[in-house]
């Protein structure tokens, strides 16, 4: 990013001219970068990282101080001042307003890191230039791109629960208000954040009054009010990240009409405009949205979209105790977004087709969004992993960590996931009533043991519910084995097909595997047998160090019976560029002879 003029663009935005360079957007992937880099800086210090950070933070901080009222926006600063948003005349491209989100998610993040008001003291004079301006009984304007609903919450939330902050900004803009006669001094107004945020939830749809008669139409969910709004449709990253915007904010204002609505368009997008990977938008044409059960599997997919679905989900997690929001976090961590990222950690899938002829990674993109994503996704885990309230813990996700609660309670979890199916967990501190997510992928079947014992226990809402007490081991276990999975049959596009899992691991055949299933052009000439055993190993030849793999019978391109390997879809493009297949052509091979193969009690329960 300082390659492709990401700092270069503020200075001059500081100097007041100068041609920007790159993408308007590029301003805020540099705050997302820091926002992820924040979150990760509080687990994992690492004084050489911050110096880099507080050296890009002290040339966005200058820029801050040279924009009209703490408008920062460098794109639109250097070609267009004086205008913002809609008087741009084309805040679409400029996403300046997308900007300012990333902003205020970055200063946050790296004030809870750090201690530093600089990137905080920018968001919230950006934020404080638009609440004069925007609004309730102000111009009409909502983001072109969804992210500002969120961020802006979280600055309003932060403002608000942090003891004495207002007041260090206040005097912070006393003070350069004397040294700067650009600045202003002010005095947050937050309360002014949250209805803002409101403003931009509930004003999709309602055009009255936009500078410019600006509409953005389904591209950017500006089509009907929140409310109507029953399927996903757009652009699916924005979509996704105004969703996000809504069931946060319902949440936290604890408005039922938002989370509902959020609620019925998560069920609608996982139910009918979802693949099986988590993957989400069908159409490269506005990286929109298809309609329901549109899903070819050279369907678009952007990773961006995925981590935002991640985001979306998150939320309706926390307010509702159903392990299926869990159950679609696991499928990004080991699937459609951990498959973003290269091995190498330098190289990225921008899209993520299922099936593809040949589908190589990148090492920069013009529009290099996705990285940034990926890192605020996985810099955020431990909030995936547990939520809780009072004197119970409801743990989600299955990984090897401490968790200890405010009220002194606390576990220990080691887990063998995604590999093996055995997770212990040591309870310190005091009583909990601990809910244990049963994956959907286990079909309901797992053991439960307390010490050595086996416990019964109550199932509700794909949760595990059991007291425990300081001391405790309790050990729970998940029957893995390789499985078939089928589409809907309303998903056109895989009629008489099958793809392959293991646990909560997506599988692909790829062609450096499968060297006689695959044209030279990359296109399938193989069918996997429907009526043969599956078996599943560990396969230390696989790159990262190895990972189980998938053995299948199929009939290859020369109609002769063979044994294909399907890999985890997120080590697929690691060797090479290879075509590669999630949902593969299926057939009955009744008819052939195969070697005889041994079929495990997991692989009988699974098949």
């Amino acid at each position: 990013m300082e390659e492709q003029g990401a700092l270069r663009n503020f200075e001059k935005a500081a100097a007041g001219k100068g041609t920007p360079e790159n993408n308007p957007w590029l301003d805020g992937l540099l705050f997302e970068t820091i926002a992820a880099a924040a979150d990760f800086l509080r687990t994992n210090p690492d004084e050489r990282l911050k110096k880099r950070i507080d050296c890009c933070i002290d040339v966005v901080f200058r820029a801050s101080l040279a924009g009209q009222d703490g408008y920062l926006s460098t794109h639109a600063m250097l070609e267009r001042p004086g205008a913002f948003f809609d008087e741009t005349g084309d805040a679409r491209w400029y996403h300046d307003c997308y900007n300012f989100g990333c902003m205020a998610e970055a200063g946050v993040a790296y004030y809870r890191a750090a201690g530093d008001l600089k990137l905080l003291f920018a968001a919230v004079r950006f934020a404080e230039f638009l609440t004069a301006r925007y609004g309730y009984g102000k111009i009409n304007m909502v983001p072109s791109h969804s992210l500002p609903e969120e961020a802006l919450l979280l600055l309003y939330v932060t403002l608000r629960d942090t003891e004495g902050l207002c007041a260090r900004l206040e005097e912070m803009a006393e003070e350069l208000s004397r040294k700067h006669p650009g600045v202003k001094a002010f005095s947050p107004d937050i309360e002014k954040y949250a209805d803002l945020v409101r403003f931009w939830i509930e004003n999709r749809g309602n055009h009255e009054g936009r500078v410019n008669r600006a509409d953005y139409g389904p591209y950017a969910q500006d089509h009907a009010y929140y409310f109507d709004q029953t399927s996903a449709a757009g652009h699916a990253v924005r979509a996704n990240l105004y969703y996000t915007g809504m069931a946060a904010a319902g949440v936290e204002f604890e408005n039922y009409t938002y989370l509902e609505t959020a609620r019925k368009l998560w069920k609608k997008i996982t139910g009918e405009q979802m693949y099986l990977s988590g993957g989400v938008g069908t159409h490269g044409a506005e990286e929109s949205y298809g309609e329901s059960f549109e899903l070819p599997n050279d369907g678009y997919c952007e990773t961006c979209a995925q981590v935002a679905m991640a985001f979306f989900t998150f939320y309706l997690q926390n307010a509702y105790e159903d392990a299926s929001y869990a159950d679609l976090i696991e499928n990004y961590l080991y699937n459609g977004v951990l498959g973003g990222v290269g091995l190498d950690g330098e190289s990225f899938f921008y899209t993520q087709p299922l099936n593809t002829a040949g589908h190589a990674r990148w090492r920069w993109h013009d529009c290099a969004c996705c990285p940034p994503m990926f890192l605020k996704f996985y810099s955020r885990l431990g909030r995936y992993v547990a939520s809780y309230d009072d004197d119970t813990l409801l743990l989600h996700q299955y990984l090897s960590c401490e968790l200890r609660l405010p009220s002194g309670a606390g576990l220990s979890m080691v887990s063998e996931m995604p590999w093996g199916g055995r997770t212990t967990l040591v309870v310190t501190g005091k009583r909990l009533l601990l809910k244990l997510r049963v994956p959907a992928w286990t079909n309901g079947i797992f053991t439960l043991r307390r010490g050595r014992k086996p416990v019964a226990c109550k199932t509700e809402k794909g949760y595990a519910s059991l007291t425990v007490y300081p001391g405790d081991s309790i050990e729970i276990e998940f029957p893995l084995f390789p499985r078939r999975i089928h589409a809907d049959e309303r998903v056109e596009a895989d009629w008489g097909r099958v793809a392959l899992g293991y646990g909560p691991i997506l599988c692909c055949a790829e062609g450096v595997d499968n060297p006689d299933f695959f044209s030279e052009n990359g296109e399938e000439e193989f069918a996997a047998l429907s009526d043969r055993p599956l078996s599943a190993s560990l396969d230390k030849t696989l790159p990262g160090g190895g990972a189980v793999a998938v053995r299948f019978w199929a009939i290859d391109r020369n109609r002769t019976l063979s044994e294909g390997k399907a890999i985890p879809f997120y080590l697929r493009a690691n060797r090479g560029l290879s075509p590669a297949y999630v949902f593969l052509r299926e057939e009955k091979g009744s008819a052939l002879s195969a070697p005889e193969q041994p079929v495990s009690e997991e692989n009988s329960a699974g098949e």
